[in-house]
């Protein structure tokens, strides 16, 4: 990792971790600030690269609507907010960036990776590289920040039920937060952003969603099957099928990550073994 941007990690790792050892409030209102800003900066890329689609000669290709109309096609719009700001993006993007010649966009695109955003921005918005670098900054805080809240409440909670060392499982006497499960939550980014290449923590960190969805879908075909009458809050669609299906794309997903880090899944295997100790500490397998 470059020391730059470790420097900025190390930075967001001990300022998120704080502020979950401060309280909800604060982490909520930080959430809700770089939130906005990060829709605000998508807009303002949006808007400026339709002008720039507009102002062209010829356009890249023809619109043709696809949503259906009436009260489902507002149903749809309003279902696909975040959706539809990032197929604005990739519409901007495909038809207001002008390639090297004798090179299509797409595969200019391609060749610049995570950087085609920004660098398609500064193509047509002011200070466009700029804004979007921060942009990238708001959105990275924004997922992290309501990581390390799971997290620690995560550990707060193991730590009570005597799944972790208890004394995460302590809340502060005059904050009246889990002060020990955030410290630790924090400590423990730290020292990975310290050892492991940015690339690598990524591609780990994608790989345990990828199986704690899995699981997910295992559970649930596990929980059905083997109580199938007891009355439940809320209705699986087409259980075993669906369920089974994200079970299938959970793994296959994970493992194809081995080709973006090699490195990954040996971390990813480190943790998950520590998972498996604690669980079996703590009564894995009781009832299921």
């Amino acid at each position: 990792m470059r020391p730059l941007a470790r420097k900025i990690s190390l930075l967001g790792a001990i300022s998120l971790g704080l502020g979950a050892m401060i309280g909800a409030g604060q982490t909520g209102r930080a959430e809700i600030v770089v939130t906005g800003f990060k829709i605000a900066a998508l807009l303002v890329v949006v808007a400026f690269g339709l002008g720039a689609i507009a102002a062209k000669a010829e356009p890249t290709a023809p619109f043709t609507p696809f949503m259906p109309e009436g009260v489902l096609g507002l149903g749809v719009a309003m279902g696909q907010v975040a959706v539809a700001i990032y197929v604005m993006i990739a519409v901007v993007m495909r038809g207001a960036v002008t390639a090297p010649p004798g090179e299509e966009v797409h595969r200019y695109l391609g060749k610049l990776g995570e950087l085609g955003f920004m660098e398609a921005a500064g193509q047509f918005v002011p200070a466009g590289k700029a804004v979007l670098l921060i942009a990238g900054l708001a959105s990275t805080a924004s997922a992290l920040n309501a990581t390390v809240y799971g997290s620690s409440r995560i550990a707060f909670a193991m730590g009570r039920g005597d799944a972790l060392p208890t004394p995460l499982g302590r809340v502060h006497p005059t904050r009246k937060t889990p002060h020990i499960a955030s410290a630790a939550t924090g400590c423990v980014m730290i020292l990975v952003t310290l050892v492991l290449p940015i690339r690598d923590i990524a591609a780990a960190a994608d790989i345990m969603f990828f199986l704690v969805f899995a699981m997910v879908c295992a559970t649930l075909i596990r929980l059905r099957s083997r109580w199938p009458d007891r009355e439940r809050p809320f209705r699986a669609a087409l259980a075993p099928w669906l369920p089974g299906l994200g079970l299938a794309a959970g793994v296959l997903l994970s493992v194809g990550l081995i080709h973006l880090s090699p490195a990954a899944w040996p971390a990813a295997g480190i943790w998950l073994i520590f998972g498996v100790g604690v669980g079996a500490k703590g009564g894995w397998g009781r009832g299921l």
